[in-house]
């Protein structure tokens, strides 16, 4: 049964993320983006998760509500705690370094993302579709908790590596 859960979600994420399906919020399943160089899970911040800009930081896994995403059809990445977006930073949104943090959803292209990989076995890349810049894990602090999340050139390197992982 495991086996085929894992296989319907990542259909679902394939749909959900290429375009091609219009799933609704509720077929989308829960899920945890964990950094393939850290281990450790994409987190909004708790103290002020009910704004916008709200800040998107790599924290120790914990299953905790913070750490649950929702994939859209629309190409968005909602917190499950609020259904804000994530979103990338238009004031620093044309170079490396990007801030990605969580807002209103608005639906514009600085709140869309596709995400390369088939299955959710694999490793994906996160890419902005306003900036074609990658999801990327600061490496200045990657060791450790509060780790920013940003925009960079998309290089293959493991900073810009993420398993999604479903409940």
């Amino acid at each position: 049964m495991n086996r085929r859960w894992a296989l319907v979600c990542g259909l679902v994420s394939v749909l959900a993320f290429s375009g091609t399906g219009t799933v609704q919020a509720a077929s989308h399943p829960v899920f945890v983006w964990k950094s393939v160089k850290s281990g450790r899970c994409v987190d909004a911040d708790l103290n002020s998760i009910g704004a916008n800009g709200t800040k998107v930081q790599l924290w120790d896994c914990n299953r905790s509500v913070q750490q649950n995403w929702i994939l859209y059809g629309d190409g968005t990445i909602r917190s499950s705690k609020n259904k804000k977006c994530l979103d990338a930073d238009l004031n620093t949104i044309g170079r490396n370094g990007t801030k990605v943090q969580l807002w209103d959803c608005n639906g514009t292209l600085q709140q869309k993302w596709s995400i390369t990989g088939g299955t959710t076995s694999a490793t994906h890349r996160i890419v902005s579709r306003y900036s074609y810049r990658c999801v990327d894990a600061d490496l200045n602090t990657i060791g450790r908790n509060g780790t920013r999340v940003q925009l960079w050139d998309c290089n293959s390197q493991p900073q810009q590596s993420w398993r999604t992982l479903y409940y």
